[in-house]
């Protein structure tokens, strides 16, 4: 036997499993949103005693700091965790804010691509987020052809990251289905015309331009804003609401949940209400959570996840602090590739070179 073949593969097998994509149906995400001053303030140990799995940066073009800081600092700060990170872009909107057209700027989304491929090829991220890849209400969808408009965008993204790097992940934030009859009305009032006969279901699709089915084929999952906050709703609406989402794609949904009030309010809300929110998304069906944002959290989160030895994990340091809430997986490979067979495989593998 060519032992020294046998190696090689063995090698080349360790490599390509710990290349592998997520299984974003199983990844169990408990996600987080940090923006620049979250990126500077929150504490890795923090993440790993909340067992936080994902982490979304915002990573502006525009404002500083830009993305060409605040990845490369969280990325060193993450190093060793296998946290995953992703870059938190947003899409429809230049320098002032203002909304940009995709149908009558091409110019902009085109290099919007360029830009995030730039990102994917230069720093070892995980996944993008797109985020306000969507129309305006005061300018909405159905006015042009909006919801082509977004897929469109979206399949190119999916096209440029995946020829670049096919295991990092494509999300979008997208607006759940929460709009009544005093919000058709705002449309209405706002552009002086008549909206379309909207139904259930078609609210994201024809105000914002966010057709969950078809912007789907091209996102390896889906984070609908569940935010009561919006419009003042209960655990109830964000069960029925995350439900309303897994029940027309086949993706994984994986809501965004808000920490505090409202905009209006940055109250931040009790451990109470929060662990029922994050239960209700549960219930809806979904594959995880992610908690908008840091920097308005209740802190005590990060105290509710008890480690297998129910210690302190700051008492430990951040390395045992990782294999106190995960032991059998090993941080190199965040797909959750288990490191007892990559010490078995390479156990096998320098023992079969020395009989050679």
């Amino acid at each position: 036997m060519n032992w020294k073949l046998v190696v090689l593969l063995l090698i080349l097998f360790s490599f390509i499993m710990g290349s592998y994509a997520v299984d974003w149906n199983n990844a169990n995400v408990r996600g987080l949103y940090l923006n620049s001053v979250d990126v500077n303030d929150f504490s890795p140990l923090e993440l790993i005693r909340g067992n936080i799995t994902d982490v979304f940066v915002i990573s502006s073009r525009f404002t500083n700091p830009k993305y060409d800081v605040n990845l490369p600092k969280v990325i060193s700060k993450l190093n060793g965790t296998g946290i995953r990170i992703h870059a938190w872009i947003i899409c429809f909107q230049d320098v002032d804010g203002t909304f940009v057209n995709p149908e009558n700027n091409t110019t902009y989304p085109n290099q919007l691509i360029e830009d995030i491929g730039k990102i994917v090829s230069d720093y070892d991220i995980d996944g993008v987020q797109l985020d306000y890849v969507r129309y305006p209400i005061e300018n909405p969808a159905y006015l042009y052809d909006g919801d082509k408009n977004v897929t469109q965008f979206v399949s190119n993204v999916s096209d440029k990251i995946k020829a670049i790097k096919p295991n990092v992940a494509l999300s979008a934030a997208l607006v759940p289905e929460w709009f009544d009859n005093d919000d058709y009305s705002l449309v209405n009032a706002l552009n002086r015309q008549t909206p379309p006969n909207i139904s259930k279901g078609e609210n994201t699709t024809l105000i914002f331009g966010q057709n969950y089915v078809e912007m789907s084929q091209y996102l390896d999952f889906l984070m609908p804003m569940i935010y009561r906050g919006y419009s003042f709703r209960d655990t109830y609406w964000v069960e029925t609401t995350t439900r309303f989402a897994v029940e027309r794609v086949g993706k994984p949904v994986i809501p965004a949940i808000q920490t505090y009030r409202s905009d209006d309010d940055l109250t931040r809300l009790s451990m109470k209400e929060l662990d029922g929110d994050i239960q209700a998304t549960f219930n809806g069906g979904s594959k995880g959570f992610a908690l908008f944002r840091y920097g308005v959290l209740d802190k005590s989160f990060f105290n509710s996840f008890t480690t297998n030895n129910d210690k302190s994990v700051s008492d430990d340091g951040i390395n045992s602090a990782i294999n106190d809430v995960n032991p059998n997986y090993f941080s190199l490979y965040k797909t959750g590739f288990p490191l007892f067979l990559v010490l078995i495989l390479s156990v096998f593998g320098i023992l079969s070179w020395r009989r050679k």
